[in-house]
This record gives C-alpha cells, sequence and structure tokens, in this order.
C-alpha cells in the first residue's frame, strides 16, 4: 500500500503547494488592492507570483500521480491475469517519460528573467527546481509499479515520412489511452516522442519554452483560484441556499425542484467554473429532497448532471482558460462570447424539464403549499448573487483581470464561509489541496496539447488541411468534414476535455482556413465539452454523481440524460449555423 508515501506527500509536497496558493491569494489582493486604491503596486509582484505558481503546480505532481491521474479512458479488456502487468508498463512509462523530461528541462539554454521586473531573478535555480520536482513525480510512478495506489514543417509530397508519422502519433495516442495510460500524459509521450524524432536537436529548448510558458501563465494563476474559490463557496454552503431559495419559488410547479436543480446548478457553475465540483455541490441537497417528495430518479439525475455540465459554458469555465492558455484566444472575448449561448442552453434545459412533466405529471408531483414570496426569494438569493456578480461583473468589463477576478472572489468566499463557522484550519487544507490538485491535471493537460499540436505542426499536416481546406470548391464544407473525421478518430478517448484538446492542433488550422473566428471555435469547444461530460463514455460528471450517490441507478441516469443532451446539441446544432450567438456580444463590446 502506499499509505506512508501518501500521507509523506501530503505534508509535504502537499502542504508546499497548498501554501504557495494561499500565499499567492493574498499576493494578488495585495497588488490589486494597491495598483487600484493607492496607485502604488507590490514590488515584484508579478515575478513572485509566477514564481508561486510554478510553486503551486510542480509541488502539486507527485500528490496528484500518488493518488492516480481522475482523468483516464476505460481499458481494452483484458485477462485479469494481465492487468497487473498493464498496469506496471503503464507507470514505467510515466516514469519514464517524467524523467526524460527533468533531464531536458536541465539541459535546455539557461535563460534569464525578463529585465524590466524588479527582482531579476535568473531562470537557472528555477529550472532545478521544476526538474527535481519532475524527477520525484518519477519516483512516485516507479513505487506505483510495485504497489497498489492509496483510495482517493513540410507538406505532404516533400515530406511523406513526417505524414506518416503524425498518423502513428495519432494511433499511438488512442492505444496508450485505451492501455491505461492517463490521458494528459499520453498527449505528453506522444508529443515529446513526435518531437524528438522530427526535431531532436531543439528538443530541449522546447520542453523548456512550453513548461516555463505554461507555468508563468497568468491564466493557470485564474484556473487555481477559480478551482479555489468552487470549493470555498462549497464549503460556505452557498449552492444549498441558491437550491433552497429557487425551490421555495418554484416547488409549488410541476417539475419545479428539477427547475431549481437546472437553475441552481447553472448560477453556482458561474462561481466555480468546474462541471465536477457543481455536480457535487449542487446534488448534496437537491438529490436528497426530490427523491423524498417522489420525484422520479430518471428526471432528478438528469436535470442535476446536465445543468451542472453548463459551468463549461458560464464565465468563469475552466474549460474556457484552458482553451485561451492553449490557442492564446482572449479570456475577454471568449467569455462575453459564451454568455447567450450559456443562456440559451439554461433556458433550453428548463424547456426539457417542462416538457417531459407536461408529458407525465407523475415524474415531478408540485409540493403543497404556497410558494415564497418574490422578496423572500430575492433576499435568500442576495448573498449568492453579490459573489457572482461581484468577479464576474468586474471581469466582464475588464475592470478586473481574470486573476483579480478570481482572487477577488476567492477572498469573498473564504470570509463568508468563516463569518458562518462552517470553515476550519483543516477544511481551508482540503479546499487548497483539492484546488491544486485540479490545477496540476488541467497543467499536464494544457503542456501536453502543446507538445502534441507543436508535434503535428512539425510534421505538416495542419498547414497541409489548411491549404486543402482553402482550395475546395466550398471551405465551410470541406473544415465541417474534417471536424466529423477529427470527432470520430478522438472518440476513443473517450473523455470530452481530452478529446477537445487532442483535435485543436488540427482543427483550428482547418476551420481558420474556412474562415471561422477562434472565439467562435472557443465556445463550440466549450458546447463540445459540455455535452461529451454528459453523453460520451467517460461521462465524468454522471459518474461524480455515482460515485456520491452509489445507490443510484445507472439505467435511470442514462435515461434521464438523453432528453437533456439532445437539448445540448440542439444549442450546438444553432452555433454552428448561427455563429452570431457566439458572435454578437464580442463585437458590441469592441
Amino acid at each position: 500500500m502506499l499509505y506512508p508515501l501518501d500521507r509523506w506527500l501530503r505534508w509535504s509536497s502537499g502542504l508546499l503547494s497548498a501554501t504557495a496558493l494561499f500565499t499567492f491569494l493574498c499576493l494578488t489582493l495585495f497588488d490589486a488592492a494597491g495598483r487600484r486604491g493607492l496607485g502604488a503596486p507590490f514590488p515584484g509582484a508579478a515575478e513572485l507570483g509566477a514564481l508561486l505558481m510554478v510553486l503551486v503546480v510542480f509541488s502539486a505532481l507527485p500528490l496528484v500521480s500518488v493518488h492516480g491521474e481522475p482523468i483516464t479512458a476505460p481499458h481494452i479488456r483484458l485477462p485479469i491475469w494481465l492487468r497487473p502487468v498493464m498496469d506496471r508498463l503503464v507507470h514505467l512509462a510515466s516514469a519514464v517519460t517524467f524523467a526524460a523530461l527533468a533531464v531536458l528541462l536541465v539541459r535546455q539554454t539557461p535563460l534569464p528573467m525578463e529585465p524590466a521586473l524588479p527582482l531579476q531573478l535568473a531562470l537557472t535555480p528555477l529550472t532545478r527546481f521544476m526538474a527535481g520536482w519532475l524527477l520525484l513525480t518519477a519516483g512516485v510512478h516507479a513505487v506505483r509499479m510495485f504497489c497498489r495506489p492509496c483510495a482517493p514543417v513540410a507538406r505532404c509530397g516533400q515530406r511523406p515520412c513526417t505524414m506518416s508519422l503524425a498518423l502513428s502519433g495519432w494511433l499511438t495516442l488512442l492505444l496508450l489511452s485505451r492501455c491505461g495510460v492517463p490521458v494528459a500524459m499520453a498527449m505528453v509521450m506522444t508529443g515529446v516522442a513526435g518531437l524528438a524524432l522530427i526535431t531532436p536537436g531543439a528538443l530541449p529548448e522546447q520542453i523548456g519554452l512550453v513548461l516555463m510558458g505554461t507555468s508563468l501563465n497568468p491564466l493557470i494563476a485564474a484556473i487555481a483560484l477559480f478551482s479555489l474559490m468552487g470549493h470555498l463557496c462549497q464549503r460556505a454552503g452557498l449552492a444549498d441556499d441558491l437550491y433552497a431559495a429557487i425551490a421555495g419559488r418554484l416547488g409549488h410547479r410541476p417539475g419545479g425542484l428539477a427547475l431549481a436543480g437546472v437553475l441552481a446548478s447553472g448560477a453556482f457553475g458561474g462561481l466555480c467554473g468546474s462541471s465536477m465540483t457543481t455536480a457535487l455541490a449542487t446534488s448534496a441537497t437537491a438529490y436528497p429532497r426530490m427523491q423524498a417528495e417522489g420525484y422520479r430518479e430518471s428526471l432528478a439525475t438528469g436535470a442535476l448532471a446536465s445543468g451542472s455540465a453548463i459551468a463549461s459554458l458560464w464565465p468563469p469555465s475552466s474549460t474556457l482558460l484552458l482553451y485561451a492558455l492553449v490557442t492564446g484566444t482572449s479570456p475577454y472575448a471568449l467569455f462575453t462570447a459564451a454568455l447567450v449561448p450559456g443562456l440559451l442552453a439554461l433556458a433550453g434545459l428548463c424547456v426539457t424539464v417542462v416538457i417531459l412533466v407536461w408529458r407525465d405529471p407523475s415524474a415531478g408531483p408540485a409540493l403543497p403549499g404556497l410558494p415564497a414570496t418574490l422578496a423572500q426569494t430575492m433576499r435568500s438569493l442576495l448573498t449568492p448573487l453579490v459573489l457572482l456578480v461581484l468577479p464576474m461583473g468586474g471581469l466582464l468589463s475588464r475592470t478586473f483581470s481574470p486573476v483579480e477576478a478570481a482572487a477577488l472572489g476567492a477572498a469573498a468566499a473564504l470570509l463568508l464561509a468563516s463569518w458562518r463557522r462552517r470553515m476550519t484550519p483543516r477544511g481551508l487544507m482540503e479546499c487548497l489541496l483539492e484546488s491544486v490538485q485540479t490545477t496540476a491535471v488541467l497543467f499536464t493537460f494544457a503542456v501536453g496539447s502543446l507538445w502534441l499540436m507543436a508535434f503535428l505542426a512539425a510534421t505538416g499536416l495542419p498547414d497541409w488541411l489548411a491549404d486543402t481546406v482553402s482550395a475546395a470548391a466550398s471551405p465551410t464544407a470541406a473544415a465541417l468534414l474534417v471536424a466529423l473525421l477529427t470527432a470520430f478518430a478522438l472518440c476513443w478517448l473517450r473523455h470530452p476535455l481530452a478529446e477537445a484538446l487532442a483535435g485543436l492542433g488540427l482543427l483550428v488550422p482547418a476551420m481558420t482556413a474556412a474562415g471561422a473566428h477562434p472565439v467562435w471555435l472557443g465556445v463550440l469547444f466549450a458546447t463540445w465539452v459540455a455535452l461529451g461530460s454528459v453523453l460520451s463514455p467517460g461521462r465524468p460528471v454522471p459518474a461524480v454523481l455515482q460515485r456520491r450517490w452509489p445507490g443510484m441507478s445507472q439505467v435511470a441516469l442514462q435515461q434521464g440524460l438523453r432528453p437533456f443532451a439532445l437539448s445540448l446539441a440542439l444549442l450546438g446544432f444553432w452555433l454552428l449555423a448561427c455563429p452570431w450567438l457566439a458572435l454578437y456580444l464580442p463585437a458590441l463590446r469592441a
């Protein structure tokens, strides 16, 4: 068993990463207050913040590895005697990959820190630090080989060899993911191995630039702080407040509790940006309440799972932040563009509930008694709405940067939880640990996607696709055909976020060659993830609900998700047919 190693890592790397994240939160608040209130920024805040985020991400990697990567594809069916051998091979490959990344990072040419920054720190000690944590992560995978885990650019005609290498890389990615390798690690292995075959001399510099650039990117800090904000809001009981207030107003109507579940999930998704955190938070109160009132299980589970999936579309969606990080698109434009599709998705889910209850009134009986008054409902919603409007309003109006908005929201949620006497030092530590582990996983996805895109670009396949689409009689039809073929190939990854990130290297050049706007592509990206989170074979949101409620019927869950998944699919169709639904508000803002 890995319990001693897990305990040691929680009190070493976990405590270090959690402390760094909390320090980064305080530093961001002090810097924002100084710049906006006193006109005097905190000296060296940008440099110190970047160093703290490197500490957050890399010191959390061993903890994620010892617990087991949470995002894996369903394995190929193997004989029982062969499964331990396959698991050992997976950990051996992961250990070799992390060790190789550490060696390549040390071998890169040292670069000085930006001289315009106040502290002017050299990057060489920082790269050594990053390499040390990568080696420790490799050691964790080496230990896991013997222990069980704890319970938690050329053209096609000129360079045919590189084109065949691109196809081989795709097949390798799919095979690794189906053999049990965590999907993010499979992307890292495929991208790094492909770059080593095509451009071996430039590989150390590529490794260093991607690792350093991604860990120092402010959007990684925003992802970490928004994740922390979601966990703190859950601890403060805001999901319970949202559901109780909306259910008190709508519960006397047929299907009112299911409508309250959809609306509360959508609102809480605007506080955290994570579908899985939203599913855990809102189901804690909503699912037992609907069971007690005689709601059909398929309606209750379908409404909660689909409502939680909308968190991928709303600001501050971690999916949109990840897309902005990988493609370089403006997060402000993405969040503004996602507002109308998010409202349409929420309205579509509510209409689905109404239709289901109209067809079968026994699925969602009305509660006896009178509804709460509008004044009572607004009084109950005041605190969640303030926490929702203050950071999101500042972010959408560009008054705050994503990092500042996330820090403000996390600090407000922490103060609220403390004022309600729901926060203890142990609870704060748990929230920080959950946030840093989520950040480390998404960081691995980001660097894996960037290396995979660099590998594909080196083969010339994206350029060839872009030229082919541009030269087609109907570029739009050709781009849609490329998108369909890519989606069909990537569906074997069995996880929506992995499918979407792995396909960016091909889809973005092909779609932009047909005249597609990157912001519109980002909204489609988030819609695909939202739909896949309730419909794909991996289905992360239903899996979270079933882990939280072991007695939940899987058959009822599958039946309940179908009409709601159809509603989300219709949203994707309308976004394809009418791009202005996503582009109107950014154009108006510009």
